[in-house]
């Protein structure tokens, strides 16, 4: 603080009960643990915003991912700078993108399944032939 904002608070008696950063602020109040789960979430949404972004076929797809992931840049920059974790309105909207960000992936990972399935099933199929009443394995 300035000077002129050094008087102001302590003429006023007013005392600071946030910390501007979300991540001193979690630290602070939860401690080394808390922190860390609140940075492995963060990072785990973008890993998985930007995965499904780079992985995903169709383009509405990629594009909400990369939508998604920008959000999630934007919010944890903005939590250096303010408490927006700490606040009802920003909170609700960053862990919605989180369930939207894992809910996405979630889809993205059964429909790779369903086709690792399909071509599976397909491998299944053509894996032996029969020559003459002799089952012959293909290479």
């Amino acid at each position: 603080w300035n000077l002129a904002e050094a008087n102001h608070f302590s003429a006023n008696g007013t005392i600071m009960h946030q910390a501007h950063n979300d991540y001193l602020e979690t630290a602070a109040e939860q401690g080394a643990p808390g922190l860390v789960v609140l940075l492995v979430t963060i990072l785990l949404a973008m890993a998985y915003s930007f995965d499904t972004w780079k992985n995903a076929t169709p383009p509405a797809e990629r594009r909400m991912a990369l939508a998604m992931f920008g959000s999630v840049v934007a919010g944890s920059v903005d939590a250096m700078f303010i408490f927006n974790l700490q606040t009802a309105a920003s909170a609700t909207a960053l862990w919605a993108i989180f369930g939207l960000i894992a809910a996405q992936r979630s889809y993205l990972l059964k429909s790779e399944a369903r086709i690792a399935e399909r071509s599976g099933n397909v491998a299944i199929e053509v894996r032996d032939v029969v020559i003459e009443n002799e089952t012959v394995p293909v290479k």
